[in-house]
């Protein structure tokens, strides 16, 4: 287009400059005619610069230019490209200037207004640009062209009641047409003017009732409207049409769903799933919108018996898909399955490995369920290919402290520690790695990581349990290890392991009835550990109940019979 423009720029230039030479000399030949140098010289830097504007080779088309401008005075063909350099170098106050000495000189030129409204336009001059196209439609009212560029700039700026009385003279010169009815549609939509909306949609309804497009359209609309029959009736008309549309099935699906046609959506999305033509992404897509639906409405059991024929069928028709095991891992999550929400996040790593989110998950999963062994296997894994993943280094380092693997859990914790993460999670990572201290009697820095934990996160109160037990142990700062016991019991009072701590820092205190108190608690809980029996034991000894003492060693024995240092006890 910019070709065509400046050869009929250098076309209009030239027929100035021949009818001038024309009436000076009417018989004698352009080409046998001497022309003064200054002259030539014009003629030439205008060319050129027309050239070089032409090869987008702005500075010296603008300096050529503005030579010739300087020779051979201010033409409008000159001033017009002086304009287009400087409204593709974006210099829009020089742009409009240049331009509008060209459009006053030659009113009727109408690429010269053109290219003044657009300067104006980009310069943000709304009502100088609707001037420039209503100042060219007075010279061709039925510029269709012109007459949408002017609708479209009306409807830019909020004018879109004015917008559509434009387009219907547009609509008067061209007769009906599918694209105007649908933006002058918009734009009452748009202006909440919903009646006088839906007599133009149902012309357009008219005017074309196969369109799917259209159809969509219609539905969206009727939905917003509340009309969820009618937006039904329009998805279904789409439905018949193209039934392999995918926009059209998500659209008819969800009005089913609010229809709680469950089964009828749930085929819909199943044909998409069996279709070879439809990319894998896009099926996944589909299966994840049901889902959605479903965590808005978990206790609705024939979505969710849908939903489950769903997934199934995913992972069946893309078991090549990182993203469709993914989505199947957090449907399991969901319905707590976590059988199958270990083998879908297997396949997630295998075919998706940079995606640590499902490392993570399954890492937590195998750690609920002990299996600390196949936790630190996998965590060496995911480290190849996620390294330094906070995450996945704390799951790993508690299962070796589980496993009492103290040094190899010192040294991945403190790895974890120097990654970024939230407090939280910090004093986490923190208070593990106390523990781990701890079990290599490395008091120093046990004690160092717990106060570093509390800091992060005073919250944290296995951290502050643990802390307290460790301190009661070496039998210091026992009011600071009653303080945090007291705190942790405080926020958590059925916690086995919490009491137990609490009655045992009262024990070391020589407070024993607080100490049988809190410690026979724990026992009650029936989550007890062996360690709590025997200081049942303990604290009754210490309180001259020795009969009552070897009941309790008795049973710390039977539930962990590796604590044989409780036979002396009973002896």
């Amino acid at each position: 287009m910019q070709r065509v423009l400046i050869s009929i720029l250098i076309i209009t230039f030239l027929g100035i400059v021949t009818n001038s030479q024309a009436q000076q000399t009417p018989p004698v030949p352009p080409a046998l005619e001497e022309a003064p140098a200054s002259y030539t010289d014009g003629n030439k830097f205008f060319f050129q610069g027309i050239t070089e504007l032409e090869f987008e080779n702005y500075e010296s088309a603008l300096e050529l230019l503005l030579k010739a401008r300087e020779i051979l005075g201010s033409k409008p063909g000159i001033n017009y490209s002086i304009a287009q350099v400087y409204l593709r170098t974006n210099d829009l106050v020089n742009a409009a200037q240049y331009g509008k000495m060209a459009a006053e000189a030659e009113p009727e030129n109408i690429f010269y207004k053109l290219l003044l409204a657009e300067a104006y336009e980009r310069a943000g001059r709304n009502q100088a640009t609707i001037d420039e196209y209503n100042a060219i439609l007075e010279l061709q009212p039925a510029n269709v062209d012109i007459l949408m560029e002017l609708a479209r700039v009306k409807t830019r700026h909020g004018q879109r009641l004015e917008a559509n009385r434009v387009y219907d003279r547009v609509l008067n010169i061209t007769g009906p047409d599918l694209y105007v009815y649908m933006l002058r549609f918009r734009n009452l939509v748009n202006l909440n003017m919903i009646k006088d909306a839906e007599e133009k949609l149902d012309e357009i309804l008219e005017f074309d009732s196969r369109n799917i497009s259209i159809l969509q359209m219609a539905a969206q609309f009727y939905m917003e409207q509340d009309r969820y029959d009618d937006a039904l009736e329009m998805a279904e008309r789409a439905f018949e049409i193209n039934p392999a549309d995918t926009e059209t099935i998500i659209l008819y699906s969800d009005l089913l769903i609010r229809d709680r046609k469950w089964e009828e959506a749930a085929d819909l999305v199943e044909r998409i799933l069996l279709d070879s033509r439809i990319r894998d992404m896009t099926k996944v897509e589909m299966v994840q919108y049901f889902f959605g639906q479903l965590t808005r409405n978990p206790a609705n059991q024939p979505l969710r018996n849908a939903t489950d024929t769903l997934i199934d069928t995913m992972i069946r028709e893309v078991p090549d898909s990182g993203h469709s095991h993914a989505l199947a891992a957090d449907y399991f999550m969901f319905i707590q399955d976590d059988d199958r929400l270990l083998d879908a996040l297997k396949e997630t790593n295998r075919l998706s490995p940079d995606l640590d989110t499902a490392w993570q998950q399954r890492m937590q999963i195998l750690m609920s369920m002990g299996e600390y062994e196949e936790v630190i296997a996998i965590g060496k894994e995911a480290d190849e290919v996620v390294p330094d993943d906070t995450f996945i280094l704390f799951f790993m380092g508690t299962a070796q402290l589980l496993l009492n693997q103290y040094e190899d859990a010192v040294e991945t914790l403190r790895n974890a520690s120097t990654l970024p993460a939230n407090s939280e999670l910090r004093s986490f990572i923190l208070g593990t790695l106390g523990d781990a201290y701890s079990s290599l009697d490395d008091w120093e820095r046990a004690f160092s990581s717990y106060e570093s934990s509390i800091r992060a996160y005073q919250n944290n109160f296995t951290a502050l349990n643990n802390f307290a037990y460790y301190l009661s142990l070496q039998e210091i700062r026992l009011d600071e290890a009653l303080e945090m016991a007291t705190i942790a019991v405080e926020n958590e009072p059925d916690n086995a392991a919490f009491l137990d701590t609490l009655g045992w820092v009262y024990f070391k205190k020589g407070e024993y009835e607080s100490a049988l108190r809190y410690i026979q608690a724990s026992v009650d809980t029936g989550d007890a550990s062996a360690v709590v029996l025997e200081h049942l034991g303990d604290v009754h000894e210490a309180l001259g109940n020795l009969d009552e003492a070897k009941v309790w060693w008795q049973r710390a024995l039977e539930k962990d019979p590796e604590k044989t240092h409780l036979q002396s006890k009973l002896n």
